[in-house]
């Protein structure tokens, strides 16, 4: 619901308890009607499929309007200023805070100051402390609504870059099993090529290019896959390394770091890897598409 309407509506609401309680051949029937709104509210829920966990108004409710005629209805038919059950108001305060917005929240508490103060328009100056101290509650559990909310979208933006980093740490430690594997055998094969450099100088010269191009290869896949995963937080690619991110979270709870980071990881991606360099360039290489074929072994073209 808009801001305008939800302010309007929880203005008429304020409207239509004044004016009930302000009849005389309506106000004796106030008790009862704040039994029937608490009905109403109830039956409300049930429509809507409320757990018990959800008894508090929705977010910009027509319940909320609902909530707002019983606790008005019940302070003012009980004494309004004077009434022990005046103390409800802070409780009602505070579900304003939390259900509707600040432009809201602000415009209502000073409707229901007037609300109170016309009511009883020859009240003490004790009791004119009451009716101040409404707003003075509101403008707390404002900033109180601020900061938790603040708190909580930092607490998801944590567990989403820490998601984000043991992502990028999978990228890294594939990319590296793969280049292990990779440069092992290609060294090993440089190695024998470079007994006789002359008669094996192109097939050397073929060996380091295809090294260079499946390295380049490599590193701009590695870095697609981590702007992709920095563009997911609204982050920098280098602020999805181990180290900068490391350095976040350094001053973070690691106990906490620890299971957002296991929850990030399958069980099999927590196990330790126990392939040979072989292995896990055969494995590795299924995934890498588009990798330069490798040329035929050269045994027979090395001199005997």
């Amino acid at each position: 619901m808009k801001t305008a309407h939800h302010s309007l509506i929880l203005s008429l609401a304020i409207c239509l308890v004044y004016v009930w309680l302000k009849l005389p051949f309506l106000s004796p029937y106030s008790l009862q009607l704040f039994a029937v709104v608490v009905l109403l509210y109830f039956v409300i829920k049930k429509i809507h499929k409320a757990t018990i966990k959800q008894l508090l108004p929705a977010q910009a409710s027509i319940e909320m309007a609902v909530i707002t005629v019983a606790f008005l209805l019940l302070i003012g038919a009980t004494g309004n200023i004077r009434s022990v059950l005046f103390a409800l108001s802070f409780v009602h305060l505070f579900l304003l805070a939390l259900k509707t917005d600040l432009v809201t929240a602000c415009i209502i508490t000073i409707e229901i100051v007037l609300f109170h103060f016309a009511l009883t328009p020859q009240a003490s100056l004790a009791e004119l402390s009451f009716l101040a101290s409404l707003p003075v509650v509101m403008v707390f559990f404002l900033f109180a609504k601020q900061q938790y909310f603040k708190a909580f979208a930092q607490q998801q933006q944590l567990a989403s870059q820490q998601a984000q980093l043991a992502q990028s740490q999978l990228i890294d430690q594939k990319l590296e099993r793969f280049m292990h594997g990779l440069l092992e055998e290609k060294l090993a094969k440089l190695h024998r090529l470079s007994f006789f450099p002359i008669q094996n100088q192109r097939q050397m010269q073929a060996e380091m290019e295809e090294i260079a191009a499946i390295t380049d290869e490599l590193i701009t896949q590695t870095q697609v896959e981590k702007q992709q995963l920095a563009d997911a937080v609204g982050a920098d690619v280098d602020t999805i390394t181990i180290d900068s991110t490391y350095e976040l979270f350094a001053s973070g709870d690691g106990e906490t770091n620890t299971t957002h980071q296991t929850d990030a990881l399958s069980p099999e991606e927590t196990q330790p890897d126990q392939s040979t360099p072989n292995e896990a360039q055969q494995s590795d290489q299924s995934e890498l598409p588009n990798q330069p074929e490798q040329p035929a072994s050269n045994h027979d073209t090395i001199a005997s």
